[in-house]
């Protein structure tokens, strides 16, 4: 039992609080399948406390710094491979959020107000009837409070889109301390000047709980047009799209990279190139989203790509979906995603890296017999994710030891060629590219604020505590 255990179930009922094994990893659906020693699953258990509130999140968190122990809650942690342990160590105490779910729109004011676990899915759901939506950007069941924490666009065309950052107009954060603040306005116009709230986002939960979020509402568009763009190289394909920028093309409001193998490996049924963009336009006005889409039509052809193929509405939701699940197929085929990791990089670079990124794949998959690799992603932003599988009954340890390895040789790799990390966060898994990209003045100038706002050390202290190696078995 953990030591706040009594004192906790005060103000919130037993039937919100629970014991589980522990376990080292986050179990995205990609590791589900992995098996992990019982010697290290029979560490101590977490304690789960499934929170309804505000006022509950506080009450725990000040009991917490009274007792000075820690808290961790995973809004915000982004994507963790297998080789990266969890930043919740055995014994942990851990909030859960589900429960904080509302949705309430002030259509008079223009905004929303939404829990932090309300999905993007539940959210467009509840606004669409009302001619108001958000683009996805993870994934249909990415919680908001996860969204906003990271500030994460996920598969969205940032300078089109923008970031979660744009929408928020306040937020209620609990801080570590416990103490409740409001942030932001009602107002449209967002708050000039210092702003706490702007810490908050992107803060991966390490400066504040987001318990309640105040969004702008966003008019969904009328039209959407997809197109599946074909090409003979991932050069070609990157400077088709770096050229996007540089010859003042549309926005697209969906650009994303399959390349040949994850098409093979997925089963893909329409036709295969050795790269493949998958494009759509939107628009508010009649015939906007065709000009869109025909004007970039036009770019890619002038730009080489080898096919265009025309999506209606149904094949193109289809298209969203084979994306969406297409690394669900990996678990039937007895493999295992071991790491998808996150490569942003400077437009123009994107004809150099991209070979280069693959080159480095075929290197890794002599090395180690057995693995698969491939390059997917969000390549109108820049973005895209060299993905590694392996076949999961080569066991925890192993998986731990091979992920380790790709995963230090991409970093070197993403070092070398100026990556950023610009989606899925950083601590604790990009923890390698924070230390090889900022200066030690950087880092300490993050410790001093993180000590500011958590003088105790209490919310998610594994996160930010060092430059730890962060791949350690437990």
């Amino acid at each position: 039992m953990h030591p706040l255990t009594n004192e906790i179930g005060k103000f919130i009922p037993s039937d919100r609080i629970r014991v589980t094994r522990y376990d080292p990893l986050v179990r995205t659906p990609f590791f589900r399948s992995v098996q992990v020693p019982d010697e290290i699953r029979n560490l101590e258990s977490f304690t789960i406390i499934q929170t309804a509130s505000a006022d509950e999140i506080s009450k725990v968190l000040k009991l917490a710094n009274i007792r000075k122990l820690p808290v961790y809650v995973r809004q915000g942690m982004g994507v963790i491979s297998p080789d990266v342990t969890r930043p919740e160590p055995p014994g942990s105490l851990i909030l859960d959020l589900s429960k904080m779910h509302w949705i309430n729109p002030n259509f008079d004011r223009h905004h929303v107000e939404v829990g932090p676990a309300v999905s993007e899915w539940d959210l467009n759901k509840a606004l669409h009837p009302e001619g108001y939506g958000y683009p996805e950007l993870i994934g249909p069941v990415t919680w908001c409070g996860s969204l906003v924490s990271l500030n994460s666009s996920g598969r969205s065309v940032d300078p089109y889109i923008g970031k979660p950052r744009n929408y928020v107009l306040g937020m209620e954060v609990v801080l570590p301390t416990g103490e409740i603040v409001e942030t932001g306005s009602e107002s449209l116009r967002r708050v000039c000047g210092f702003d706490l709230g702007q810490l908050v986002i992107g803060g991966q939960c390490m400066f504040g709980v987001i318990t309640n979020l105040r969004l702008q509402l966003l008019k969904s568009p009328k039209d959407i047009c997809g197109a599946l763009v074909h090409f003979d190289s991932l050069a070609s394909l990157g400077k088709a799209v770096s050229s996007i920028y540089k010859n003042h093309a549309p926005y697209p409001q969906v650009l994303e990279i399959l390349n040949r193998s994850y098409l093979e490996a997925m089963e893909f049924e329409g036709k295969i190139s050795e790269a493949v963009l998958m494009m759509a336009t939107d628009g508010w006005a009649p015939g906007e989203a065709q000009w869109k889409q025909e004007q970039l039509i036009k770019h890619m052809q002038s730009e080489g790509c080898i096919d265009v193929e025309i999506q209606s509405s149904e094949d193109w939701a289809k298209l969203l979906l084979f994306r969406e699940a297409g690394l669900s197929k990996l678990s039937p085929k007895g493999l295992v995603m071991l790491t998808g990791e996150v490569m942003d990089y400077p437009i123009d670079k994107l004809s150099i890296v991209l070979p280069a990124m693959r080159k480095l794949q075929l290197e890794l998959m002599e090395t180690y017999p057995g693995i698969d690799t491939y390059i997917i992603g969000h390549i109108g932003a820049g973005s895209f994710h060299p993905t590694v599988v392996a076949p999961v009954e080569w066991g925890y340890r192993k998986l731990h030891e091979v992920v380790k390895d790709c995963r230090k040789k991409i970093l070197a790799f993403k070092l070398e060629h100026g990556a950023t990390i610009g989606e899925q966060g950083i601590f604790p898994e990009h923890i390698g590219w924070y230390q090889g990209t900022y200066d030690d003045v950087h880092w300490k100038s993050m410790q001093l604020v993180k000590g500011a706002l958590d003088p105790n050390g209490i919310l998610n202290p594994i996160r930010y505590s060092h430059m730890q190696e962060a791949n350690a078995l437990p």
